[in-house]
């Protein structure tokens, strides 16, 4: 479903970014994302920045982000 999405409206400027938020980084991750196979950013943040800045307490999580917007 995402790819599908992140497909149709990335020409229109949408970008989809996965972040892992393992505590053991790429070793925590990697088997995931290349399984997943994305052709999309995927992104790490094993000491949970993005978690707390945006009050992330369960995974997997959605976050729409406009950046236009203040």
């Amino acid at each position: 479903m995402w790819a599908a999405l992140r497909e149709e409206f990335h020409p229109k400027g949408f970008e989809l970014v996965t972040v892992g938020l393992d505590v053991l980084g790429a070793e925590g991750c990697r088997a995931f994302i290349e399984a997943a196979n994305p052709r999309h950013p995927s992104l790490l943040d094993p000491h949970h920045q993005l978690a707390d800045r945006f009050g992330i307490t369960n995974i997997p999580q959605s976050i729409w982000i406009d950046e236009s917007f203040r």
